[in-house]
């Protein structure tokens, strides 16, 4: 239980510490206040991210599953409920598994959070999410919270409360993610067009 038993919040680090006593402090009663409203806004989130993800995962796999069952190149098909139920166990499985890598990055790393400042992180790319979701435009979550905690960590006024170097490591991340996907694709279309045939 890694995402439980491991401590994603305390960062031993003096440039941490700097960069987060740079950001304002809200009295403890209105941080508690917010808290509540944090659930709600990690419940928009969850169906936010379901709605987006899931879909852009299962798009792909639905076509090739169509187009394997068909046997011709299908331009249109449905996707069946099963390959949703599949994703969304799956989605949920990396959350549980990998997701405090994800909560240790954009949690403190990249700037003091709260409460108030949580809430506003999560409803800025929960609704975001879902008018891409609405529209059909395929979004990155993660992308859209990261943009989300900018924003809130600016209203800060102050660009010595952002870990800038921690933003640049998650952006090389995405840049860095797309020609190695691609690698790794070419590599298996390759030793897939070029195993023994019967």
């Amino acid at each position: 239980m890694p995402g439980v038993t491991r401590d994603v919040i305390t960062h031993d680090s003096d440039k941490l510490r700097a960069i987060h006593a740079r950001a304002n402090r809200y009295d403890v009663r209105v941080e508690h206040m917010w808290t509540y409203c944090q659930v709600i806004s990690a419940m928009m989130m969850s169906i936010a991210h379901g709605s987006n993800d899931v879909a852009n995962a299962v798009g792909p796999w639905s076509a090739v599953y169509q187009t394997w069952r068909e046997g011709a190149v299908a331009t249109e098909s449905g996707t069946p409920v099963w390959m949703l139920v599949v994703a969304g166990l799956l989605l949920g499985l990396g959350f549980w598994f990998y997701g405090y890598h994800i909560m240790r990055a954009l949690g403190n790393k990249i700037t003091q959070m709260s409460p108030t400042r949580g809430f506003a992180t999560e409803l800025g790319a929960a609704v975001t999410v879902l008018l891409a979701s609405r529209l059909g435009l395929p979004v990155s979550t993660t992308q859209c919270l990261t943009g989300a905690l900018i924003g809130t960590a600016l209203m800060n006024y102050d660009l010595k409360a952002v870990n800038w170097k921690q933003l640049a490591w998650i952006f090389f991340g995405w840049v860095a993610t797309l020609p190695a996907s691609g690698l790794i694709a070419g590599l298996l279309c390759v030793m897939a067009l070029n195993t023994p045939h019967f």
